[in-house]
């Protein structure tokens, strides 16, 4: 195999990925630096580089399991959200852009209430909402605990990681239940809920990535509402007066999202696209605590 310098490589990942993934340099340039051990920075700056055999034979690997659509994150161990690198595995969902919009909703709801703040993150995966959302907080010297729930004790063990590497322990509370079900939180009451539950129905179209993730953090029955609805409906005894429940909706679900929930809630949806079947999220209070 003749030697090749980094910049040559990311020509050949590059054209390797074209029609495959909808970045395929930027791919590219990640898959290189994780496979060289530096940053993708250094990819750029130290173009003419040459890597070692077993860096290029590693970048050649990754570059095969992205043709197959393995999802970039799980290929590099990581992925940013918020600005912040979290951990993820295939026991947790990837954190979307998207779903950025719940923290800033949370920043704001958290103007409505006064220290100490009680916040639920319920299904927290790899803990990024819970994290991105403590670390502002953090930054604004609120007084605060944030208890994270998930289900899955995979999911609750790359939680940790990410919560001890960004020495937010003290912080956020770690729990396993589905949902608000566990005897742990019996009795307690949050003045903000954020959630991001499966809201797939399973005949959705999706991207070829997603069949790496966890179906349990997908998909949703009642044509992709059934943990939704199974999260209002607890919710309702877990709010203080004027409380927020703060839910990531897929495109489409609006109307159903109405149908669903208008008797007992105040619906909002706020996001930053302006079409119906844009990702967005709802600020829902109360309608007897409003």
């Amino acid at each position: 195999m003749v030697p090749r310098e980094l910049h040559e490589l990311v020509c050949w990942g590059t054209k390797e990925l074209d029609g495959i993934s909808p970045s395929p340099k930027l791919d590219a340039q990640l898959l290189l630096a994780h496979a060289c051990g530096i940053s993708k920075e250094k990819v750029l700056t130290d173009a003419n580089q040459l890597p070692s055999q077993a860096e290029e034979s590693n970048y050649l690997n990754l570059i095969a399991r992205r043709k197959k659509s393995e999802p970039v994150a799980y290929l590099v161990g990581k992925k940013e959200f918020w600005g912040i690198d979290i951990i993820v595995t295939p026991s947790v969902l990837i954190p979307r852009p998207e779903s950025e919009l719940l923290v800033q909703a949370a920043l704001e709801a958290s103007k409505l209430f006064k220290d100490p703040l009680a916040i639920a993150d319920l299904g927290t995966g790899s803990g990024c909402l819970a994290i991105a959302i403590a670390q502002e907080l953090k930054k604004l010297r609120r007084d605060f605990l944030i208890v994270a729930i998930d289900r899955s004790a995979e999911a609750l063990k790359i939680a940790k990681q990410n919560i001890d590497a960004h020495e937010l322990c003290d912080q956020i509370q770690l729990l396993q239940g589905d949902w608000l079900s566990s005897n742990a939180v019996k009795g307690a009451c949050f003045q903000i809920i954020v959630t991001n539950p499966p809201y797939l129905a399973e005949n959705e179209a999706r991207s070829p990535e997603t069949n790496y993730e966890p179906p349990s953090a997908l998909f949703s029955g009642e044509g992709g509402l059934a943990d939704a609805k199974k999260i209002f409906a607890q919710c309702l005894n877990f709010l203080v007066p004027d409380g927020r429940l703060l839910c990531e909706v897929g495109g489409g679900k609006r109307d159903e999202v109405r149908n669903a929930f208008s008797n007992s809630w105040n619906l909002e949806f706020i996001g930053d696209m302006a079409s119906e079947n844009g990702y967005s999220v709802i600020n829902a209070v109360r309608k007897d605590r409003s």
